[in-house]
């Protein structure tokens, strides 16, 4: 439905070329909802506005539901109002001067060929039912919630029917508590509506919750794509590791390389350790223990891996205990129930859950 080949896009910044986009490409199938994910400077809004003709590229192709709207090479470039498209601003830009009503009437209002008033009524009052604000449609802006702001614009963006939603960065704008609960309610919109969605996140729980695929952008390119459980499960590297999802990470060198893709790793701390790596016999690597996949043991664990550690601090959080482990010259947070609550300065033992993923390291 979106094809997006070789994107590339480049600024002049005081005479000097700086690349914002380096060569993306990735495919949104009918339906799909897409992430692109990545921490500040790496591309992803840049990305969602050359889709949007928002900005030009310097290179690519861009197709929307069959029809290119981007062509470098043929000199094609769609402009934004004729793309079939909805976009969910950061800021939701909703008219403070408007009622909820004329918010979301106003696409239809200002396309060619015009449309009868009453079929604008029957499609504003479809769009605003499908978000549940039907009953709300003559209430001024000024006095909307956020979270009803963002069931706004979503409703603004598909008045039109258009082929594919755009979002940027859609929950940033709300504090911590409305933001967990419009995820799971933008969640459910977007599945009611069944649009085609790209958007764009830094918040790696928003991607995971809202995607059935996600790419992950660093320095203008795509360093790994997926579903959100195999990307979670198989970084490709650290950086991906660390960013979505908390990371233990420990250094290590490759001892024996067994089957079936594993290795055995000696820890600095002279621990030894069976993982999921390819690497060969003295290679240096760096592991990945998620915090959720460790519990701890007073005690050697029987039939499982075990590392033993110092307690450096625990930490009471309501519906769990955070454990800062120290193992070596390393620091590995444990999360668990609430009812364990070792003492700061005890031994323990670090029960392993399943075999960590042991990544090159860069030296």
């Amino acid at each position: 439905m979106l094809n997006v080949k070789g994107l590339k896009c480049a600024f002049n910044n005081a005479g000097a070329t700086v690349v914002g986009v380096d060569d993306v490409s990735f495919n949104i199938e009918k339906g799909a909802c897409y992430a692109l994910l990545g921490p500040s400077g790496c591309g992803k809004t840049t990305t969602l506005r050359c889709v949007a003709g928002l900005q030009e590229p310097s290179g690519g192709v861009i197709e929307i539901d069959g029809r290119v709207v981007y062509d470098a090479t043929a000199g094609i470039c769609v402009p934004t109002h004729e793309r079939p498209i909805g976009v969910v601003f950061q800021s939701y830009a909703i008219w403070p001067h408007m009622t909820v009503f004329e918010n979301v009437a106003y696409p239809l209002r200002v396309q060619r060929p015009r449309l009868r008033e009453s079929e604008i009524r029957d499609r504003v009052m479809n769009v605003l039912s499908l978000v549940g604000m039907k009953d709300i449609g003559e209430r001024p802006a000024p006095r909307l919630s956020g979270g009803q702001q963002q069931r706004v614009a979503l409703a603004r963006a598909i008045v039109r029917n258009p082929a594919l939603v755009l979002l940027d960065e859609p929950l940033s704008n709300l504090d911590a508590v409305l933001r967990d609960h419009m995820r799971k309610e933008l969640a459910e919109l977007i599945a009611r509506v069944g649009v085609t969605a790209l958007f764009v996140t830094h918040d790696q729980i928003e991607a995971m919750s809202l995607a059935h695929r996600i790419a992950v952008m660093k320095d203008g390119r795509i360093v790994q794509e997926g579903a959100p459980r195999e990307i979670y499960a198989h970084p490709r590297d650290i950086f991906v590791a660390q960013f979505l999802g908390a990371a233990n990470t420990i250094d290590g060198v490759v001892d024996t390389a067994l089957a079936d893709g594993r290795a055995r790793v000696r820890l600095n701390d002279g621990q030894s350790l069976t993982c999921r790596s390819a690497a060969q016999p003295g290679s240096p690597v760096t592991l990945v223990l998620r915090p959720e996949r460790l519990r701890l043991s007073a005690s050697r664990p029987d039939g499982s891996a075990g590392l033993a550690a110092q307690v450096r601090s625990v930490t009471f959080l309501g519906g769990f205990v955070e454990c800062v482990t120290e193992l070596g010259d390393a620091r590995l947070r444990v999360i668990g129930p609430p009812d364990v609550s070792p003492e700061a300065g005890a031994g323990v033992w670090l029960c392993l859950l399943d075999e960590p993923i042991a990544l090159p390291r860069r030296e």
